[in-house]
């Protein structure tokens, strides 16, 4: 942990494979090495350690949920929505596989469904700052403004910070026919928006470049967990 730590993740990844060649079924271990590859853009050995930590933790919900991300990623939906749905089944409030499932359905054009994930998310977990964020942008998308902006003003104050807030900004003023306050807030966005994962985060970083005001449909690369 400690490279990881301190940013060596070539010596992280393999102090963690030199741990899993003499205790292969330490669950922890696959676990925190799939976020590493994950993070190195390592994707599809990231989604075998998940599921092997999956395999032998079944119960550990965060596990399955960062294997859902990672097939999220991978734009491989139907078996994201799986994964969140499955722990689901075992919890029912567990607010971040609610949040998954409402990403999925945001990322596929079917923001409906994702708005009611995010509610109940956010009915599960009033600080839930990320299902604030994401149910704002998509009731700007349906022109709920009211909606949008009372989700907006929560995710503020329990994430000021966050550059997807900015995006979100920018796009409600773009619908509002103001293109000089939509853009400040876009480039706000893109400027603050280095490393941050998840939709609405991966479209801020390229908001400025590919002239959409982020609309552009891209897909998250999960959620960082800090090592140790």
């Amino acid at each position: 942990m400690a490279e990881w730590k301190a940013g060596d993740r070539r010596a992280a990844t393999r102090d963690f494979r030199n741990l899993l060649s003499l205790q292969p079924r330490d669950s922890s271990a696959h676990f925190h090495l799939g976020l590493l590859l994950r993070e190195t853009g390592d994707a599809w050995d990231a989604l075998t350690e998940f599921q092997t930590a999956s395999a032998l933790q079944p119960r550990d919900f965060q596990t399955h949920c960062e294997l859902g991300w990672t097939l999220v990623g991978l734009q491989h939906f139907d078996e994201a929505v799986k994964e969140f749905q499955g722990v689901l089944q075992a919890d029912p409030r567990y607010a971040p596989a609610h949040y998954g499932v409402g990403v999925v359905r945001e990322l596929t054009n079917e923001g409906d469904y994702g708005a009611s994930e995010f509610r109940e998310a956010i009915r599960l977990k009033p600080d839930f700052a990320d299902a604030q964020i994401h149910l704002a942008h998509v009731m700007v998308e349906q022109r709920n403004f009211a909606e949008a902006m009372a989700a907006l003003r929560t995710a503020a104050r329990l994430k000021p910070d966050d550059p997807a807030i900015h995006l979100v900004r920018g796009l409600y003023f773009k619908s509002q026919g103001d293109p000089q306050h939509a853009l400040e807030e876009v480039r706000i966005c893109g400027a603050s928006s280095t490393g941050s994962p998840g939709p609405l985060r991966a479209r801020a970083a390229s908001a400025t470049e590919d002239g959409t005001g982020g609309r552009g449909r891209r897909v998250p690369q999960g959620h960082q967990v800090e090592p140790g």
